[in-house]
């Protein structure tokens, strides 16, 4: 079930590739990120969507609630079924990759998981979040293709 706090940030941010409501990034990387997933996309057709919050309430798992957002947003097309969201949440220290069904053969949660910890966590651990999450996305591209 879709929680109220879901419904809310459908409104603001349905469409979106990179929905910074923590404001960890700066406009002008909101704007580096945006072209290399938009670039990537252009090529693939395959969607990347990012998103920070300051909490995951009311949900306890990160990870379902990005399969939420995912599922309510509608994020990678249907037919193929080839999205895949990154939802970080810095005060609450929790980072997760979910992907569609058909990015999931590919791109698998021990694929997802090594890329967090050993590409994003360190660059999280030196407070460059934009850098951790860059470089995953680079990872994520390199092995989804």
């Amino acid at each position: 079930m879709i929680s109220l706090k879901l419904k809310n940030l459908e409104k603001s941010i349905k469409g979106q590739i990179i929905n910074d409501y923590d404001r960890i990034f700066t406009p002008l990387q909101v704007e580096d990120l945006s072209k290399i997933i938009n670039n990537y996309y252009n090529v693939t057709t395959r969607q990347i969507v990012i998103v920070t919050v300051d909490t995951i309430s009311p949900y306890k798992d990160i990870q379902r609630m990005a399969a939420d957002l995912g599922q309510y947003w509608g994020v990678g097309m249907t037919e193929k079924n080839n999205g895949l969201i990154i939802l970080l949440c810095k005060p609450c220290r929790k980072i997760t990759i979910v992907t569609g069904n058909g990015t999931e053969l590919i791109l698998t949660n021990q694929v997802c998981k090594e890329i967090i910890d050993k590409i994003m966590v360190p660059e999280f651990k030196d407070g460059d979040f934009y850098k951790g999450i860059k470089k995953g996305i680079f990872e994520l591209i390199s092995k989804w293709e």
